[in-house]
């Protein structure tokens, strides 16, 4: 009957259920209630209307995105929406865009009749006919090369190219990193290890910044631990850590994910760079790591 109906849950996609008046994510703590659930809808990619609101589900909760006309909004896709008077990026207005026109191109990058934008930010007084997106964060036309909507001083756009999967890019002359020159940069020896480090004949760089190894004895033992022939490091935000009381011939990386950095050697194991106790190691990692009993 009509009542059951009413109280049945709906499965809307993998992250989101209806059921009567609620919406429900598939964590527990974030819900949304609309009195008027017989004329809400859900439109897709996580997006909920009624007459007069637009709710957007994020992993803090369900957000209302303001300024937007809900019986003229139409969702783009996971990351761009828009009404008959604006367009919105993850329900954040982008004033510049004309709705009519605006259609994405590729990552986070979109286009109208007039400009072109990355997320929710124009990218001002580009060349549209020349414009081409390089990767998530870096763009060029003819005149300019763009990470994000900030112009890169020095580099070349006829040439400029992104090294491997990281933020390293590098010219006819240059490289960059972060949109910036690396001037201490010996460009014929330059390598790229990892997303965040690099190598030349003279330095080792974490995160555009040189770090104080042996760049001649260095080795990259992966999950950011690396070693030269003094000793062993864990690389973070704050630069080069020395590990003082790991043993280099027995030093062994565990793994890396979501819960960690870790890593054993005879005598102890590791997270990050700091002595862990076995039950702060993962389970997963215990099993693969040697007896320290």
């Amino acid at each position: 009957n009509d009542e059951n109906a009413s109280n049945s849950a709906q499965l809307l996609d993998e992250n989101l259920l209806q059921t009567n008046h609620w919406f429900y994510s598939n964590d527990d703590y974030n819900s949304l209630h609309l009195p008027t659930i017989g004329k809400a809808k859900f439109l897709g990619n996580q997006y909920v209307a009624d007459e007069q609101k637009v709710y957007q589900l994020f992993s803090s909760g369900f957000k209302e995105i303001k300024e937007v006309n809900a019986q003229s909004f139409v969702v783009i896709n996971e990351n761009f929406s828009k009404d008959k008077e604006r367009v919105f990026y993850r329900g954040i207005a982008i004033y510049k865009a004309d709705p009519a026109t605006f259609e994405p191109t590729k990552y986070n990058f979109a286009k109208d009749k007039n400009a072109v934008f990355v997320d929710y930010r124009m990218i001002e007084n580009t060349d549209k006919d020349s414009f081409e997106i390089i990767d998530e964060i870096y763009s060029k036309d003819k005149n300019k090369v763009y990470r994000y909507t900030e112009k890169v001083e020095g580099a070349n756009p006829k040439n400029f190219q992104i090294i491997g999967e990281s933020e390293i890019g590098k010219d006819d002359s240059h490289l960059f990193w972060n949109g910036e020159i690396l001037q201490e940069a010996d460009y014929k020896t330059f390598k790229v290890i990892s997303y965040n480090l690099a190598k030349d004949k003279n330095h080792l760089y974490w995160e555009n910044k040189i770090v104080n190894i042996d760049v001649k004895t260095f080795h990259d033992l992966g999950c950011n631990y690396v070693k030269d022939k003094n000793g062993i490091y864990f690389l973070k935000n704050n630069g080069l850590n020395n590990l003082e009381n790991a043993d280099p011939k027995t030093f062994k990386i565990l793994g890396c994910d979501d819960d960690g950095y870790f890593a054993e050697d005879a005598s102890n194991y590791y997270r990050y760079e700091n002595l862990a106790k076995e039950r702060n190691i993962p389970q997963k990692y215990i099993n693969q790591a040697s007896s320290k009993w």
